[in-house]
């Protein structure tokens, strides 16, 4: 892959980021699918939510077209907001894949450096020798996996883990990194 591959507005990130000293010699992309996946929770918990969101609109409007005369017309509206969440829940891999498209990985001479992807821009991690010394990687029997640089506590006892998630050739992308960046013997 080349850095002409990748989203255009990521294509501008990758130039500003990678420094005049850097040679770029990987360019990659998380693959949708493993990073939906997980989000399959919270598509099966927002489809009752949702519904149970949406029957609570109608009972409290007494299943009928509200007529809004009068203050007790507006109770059925207080269920919007959580019909809102619901949908939210529901349209979460859409949001996923779309985050994931805008998403990429880039391995130079000195550092691997990962653009995820936000609402509003993308976050910009880079991870040179000392830390990429403690990278684990995740190897799926198809070949593809992730390769895990760091993690971040998400609070009760949840780790979020850093790194190439959703690698298709997980091990070729590890022995580059080892390789060219830590300078270990093939």
């Amino acid at each position: 892959m080349n850095i002409q591959d990748l989203h255009p507005e990521l294509q501008v990130l990758v130039e500003r980021e990678v420094n005049p000293h850097e040679k770029v010699l990987w360019v990659g992309k998380p693959r949708a699918a493993a990073l939906i996946l997980p989000s399959i929770g919270l598509v099966i918990f927002g489809i009752p939510w949702t519904a149970f969101a949406i029957f609570w609109i109608c009972g409290a409007s007494g299943f009928t077209w509200p007529t809004w005369h009068g203050p007790q017309s507006l109770f059925p509206l207080f269920g919007i907001p959580f019909v809102l969440i619901g949908f939210g829940l529901l349209s979460s891999p859409f949001w996923i894949r779309r985050s994931a498209e805008r998403s990429g990985y880039l391995i130079t001479t000195k550092r691997a450096i990962i653009f995820n992807w936000k609402f509003r821009g993308a976050d910009i991690s880079s991870y040179g020798p000392s830390e990429l010394a403690k990278m684990q990687k995740r190897l799926k029997a198809n070949g593809s996996g992730d390769l895990i640089f760091d993690e971040k506590a998400q609070g009760s006892g949840r780790y979020t883990k850093i790194g190439f998630i959703g690698l298709e050739d997980v091990k070729n992308v590890e022995l580059l990194i080892r390789t060219k960046i830590l300078g270990e013997a093939p």
